[in-house]
């Protein structure tokens, strides 16, 4: 019986580890939160297309696609460049421009 308590305890506590927001759905507990790397901040639900800027499409946008991804972006002010890394603007790799 005491073994089956105890089993029962873990189960419950690592049944807290996602738990019900006040607001509604499903979070994450900042336990088990992600290591993000420097520059990027994790959000809950973020839509994946309006959750960041990139170099390659550094203007915001109001069409957001409707997925909800529980990950790390980019704070604001900063952009993800091709290597994957949040940088500000200024080191944004550029493109040369061509002329037709």
């Amino acid at each position: 019986m005491k073994a089956l308590r105890i089993a029962l305890a873990v189960l419950v506590l690592e049944a807290c580890e996602v738990f019900a927001h006040p607001e509604g759905g499903v979070g994450v507990s900042e336990a088990s939160l992600p290591s993000c790397g420097p520059g990027e901040v994790f959000k809950e639900c973020e839509s994946t297309s309006c959750g960041e800027l990139s170099c390659a499409d550094p203007e915001p946008t109001d069409e957001c696609s409707r997925d909800c991804a529980y990950q790390c972006f980019c704070v604001r002010g900063l952009y993800r460049n091709s290597l994957g890394i949040c940088v500000p603007f200024s080191q944004c790799e550029r493109r040369p421009v061509t002329k037709a």
